[in-house]
């Protein structure tokens, strides 16, 4: 969470996403206790944090905000899906693929060019976005319907019809590897 907290809301807007798919996620599975509980109240937290850290933004969650959040989406997880492998593993991935394939970009870009991994740039997904003229509301924006796109198939495979999930997954994978090739975000 902490690379992809480049722009005002973004980081917070994404773990919203998240901990309202979780929630729904859990509450149609009939679970209880403390993972859906922790889930709703990290949405109200979150929520209302965005409320005044969306653009443009009157409070940052630097570092110590970002990493907290990608504790807790972990700790959620771990605790939410522990008996449920495959849900476990693909469930959250998909949800988090702008921060995780923009991590893992990140550090591939860095390597190809014999940096240090901590090195910061400016070639990071939203930067992406933010050169092809979206600005910064479009930018974010851009990337909680992506978010949410992934989000809603995870809903579909896991509630609905698991050949429906994998069918959207497929097509918005495909289409998020486009959007790859297409910039420079590894090279």
């Amino acid at each position: 969470m902490n690379l992809i907290d480049g722009l005002d809301g973004l980081a917070g807007g994404i773990s919203s996403i998240f901990f309202l798919t979780i929630g729904i996620i859990a509450y149609f599975q009939g679970r209880t206790g403390l993972t859906i509980t922790l889930t709703f109240i990290m949405l109200g937290s979150t929520l209302g944090f965005l409320l005044h850290n969306f653009n443009p933004a009157k409070i940052f969650m630097g570092d110590t905000g970002s990493m907290f959040l990608g504790f807790i989406i972990s700790i959620i997880t771990i605790l939410g899906f522990k008996s449920i492998i495959t849900s476990s593993i693909i469930v959250p991935l998909c949800i988090l693929i702008v921060p995780i394939l923009d991590t893992l970009c990140a550090i591939l870009r860095r390597k190809l060019k014999g940096e240090s991994i901590s090195v910061p740039d400016k070639s990071h997904f939203h930067h992406q976005l933010l050169r092809r003229n979206f600005g910064v509301k479009g930018t974010v924006l851009f990337i909680y319907l992506i978010t949410f796109l992934f989000s809603a198939a995870s809903i579909i495979w896991l509630l609905v019809d698991i050949k429906i999930g994998y069918i959207f997954y497929g097509i918005l994978m495909f289409l998020l590897i486009i959007f790859v090739l297409k910039t420079d975000i590894v090279f």
